[in-house]
């Protein structure tokens, strides 16, 4: 009967405990300023239109938005653009791929 209880409070606390580290996770993420969108291709209707729902949502929450397009449409050039955002520490990033792999 101990060694049940034993059990159970462990579960408890590596629950709890991974709460706390869940929570403080988004709150490292969600707790900055600056987010960007990295979209497939500029002058596509169906791109502006997630960009400017991205962008309603984002500056509700009180964040600022960057919107980015390639100059052209390669997944090499999204990765150019991702590693320069990175280097700029925007906290967060949201991405249109154009290879899934890459």
């Amino acid at each position: 009967m101990k060694a049940r209880q034993c059990i159970l409070i462990a579960a408890c606390v590596c629950l709890v405990g991974g709460l706390y580290v869940h929570a403080k996770g988004r709150e490292h993420i969600y707790g900055k300023d600056t987010c960007a969108i990295v979209m497939k291709s500029r002058n596509n209707w169906y791109n502006e239109l997630a960009v400017q729902g991205y962008q309603e949502i984002m500056e509700e929450n009180g964040k600022n938005v960057i919107s980015v397009y390639p100059d052209n449409i390669s997944a090499q050039e999204q990765i150019r653009i991702i590693r320069s955002l990175i280097q700029d520490n925007v906290s967060a990033i949201a991405l249109a791929a154009n290879d899934e792999y890459a």
